[in-house]
């Protein structure tokens, strides 16, 4: 079975497939690359959130200790004296003194462990006795370039992003693999480009051995121009999957479809600006309806027919 899709206003950029042809990155490697630098850089953030919560716990433990002792002592003198100032201020400076051994026992905890945690996590055996070289004058420089442009440097490479980027490559590929499978025989057709196309639709256009899932036929105007040939022919070895590609020529399309198979003439007017020109057929395409892509279905034209350009455009209307 044949589909035909019509796209109206289609714009056709010859020369996209150029700039993404530079990465040739495959989604699903793409996709374990990102997941591999998220690892990485969650274990790059917790070792240093744990080098320096150890250090700390180096450098302040004993002090902490010394702090936790010297309430410890006042409370003791507290509850002696109880007796020669005011119960109530007695018992609102002890309270004082117990929410501060509370809290500096709740940091010595933290600092206990904080070791334990860096040892873990730069692989180091449990028990092991080991000291930080922690710089004492930490001198931080300010950033190197502007704040804005490291926003931008950083949502470019997070990640998560980048990762969530390629899974959509990844969805749009499988889509494609899976119409290709149940629908071998799409033809697609565009416009609005003034240019002639026919090409090949991939189901992932930065792998060169991916399969073809469908056809295109874009048709040039009658009468307006298009972009330079030129421009056309220097795009055309980074798109390997446009089989035709002509802006110079002014016509259109004209096909025969059954059930089986479609057959695409593309015809080309010889004066545009004359109203009795002939009509040459430039090239002959058919798009079989088992087997996706479009091959060449006969000789490009010789022949030339004699019928007027204010026949073909009425024929078009009908």
């Amino acid at each position: 079975m044949l589909v035909v899709v019509v796209l109206a206003g289609v714009e056709i950029d010859a020369g996209a497939d150029q700039e993404r042809g530079r990465d040739k990155e495959a989604p699903r490697p793409g996709r374990a690359e990102e997941q591999r630098r998220r690892v990485l850089q969650a274990l790059f953030q917790d070792v240093r959130r744990a080098f320096w919560r150890a250090a700390s716990a180096q450098r302040l433990n004993s002090d902490v200790r010394d702090t936790i002792r010297d309430a410890q002592k006042a409370l003791e003198a507290s509850r002696k004296g109880e007796t020669l100032r005011a119960p109530i201020d007695a018992l609102r400076y002890q309270k004082a003194l117990l929410d501060a051994l509370r809290d500096l026992e709740f940091v010595q905890q933290q600092l206990a462990v904080s070791k334990t945690e860096l040892a873990a996590l730069i692989n180091l055996p449990p028990g092991t006795v080991y000291s930080l070289a922690a710089p004492r004058n930490l001198k931080i420089e300010s950033p190197r370039m502007p704040v804005r442009q490291m926003e931008e440097v950083a949502l470019v490479r997070n990640p998560d992003v980048r990762e969530a980027s390629y899974q959509v490559r990844i969805s749009v590929n499988e889509t494609r693999k899976m119409l290709a499978r149940n629908l071998p025989g799409v033809v697609v057709l565009g416009g609005d480009v003034h240019s002639n196309y026919v090409a090949d639709l991939k189901a992932d256009f930065d792998d060169a051995r991916s399969a073809v899932v469908a056809s295109e036929f874009c048709g040039t105007s009658i009468t307006s121009l298009g972009l330079a040939q030129s421009r056309i022919d220097a795009a055309r070895p980074f798109n390997p999957h446009i089989r035709f590609g002509r802006s110079d020529q002014r016509g259109y399309m004209s096909f025969v479809l059954d059930a089986k198979q479609l057959r695409a003439r593309l015809q080309s007017v010889d004066r545009p600006a004359d109203p009795a020109s002939g009509i040459t057929t430039v090239a002959s395409f058919v798009v079989d309806a088992a087997r996706p892509g479009a091959h060449r279905g006969g000789p490009p034209g010789e022949a030339r027919a004699s019928l007027p350009a204010h026949a073909v455009v009425a024929r078009l209307r009908t």
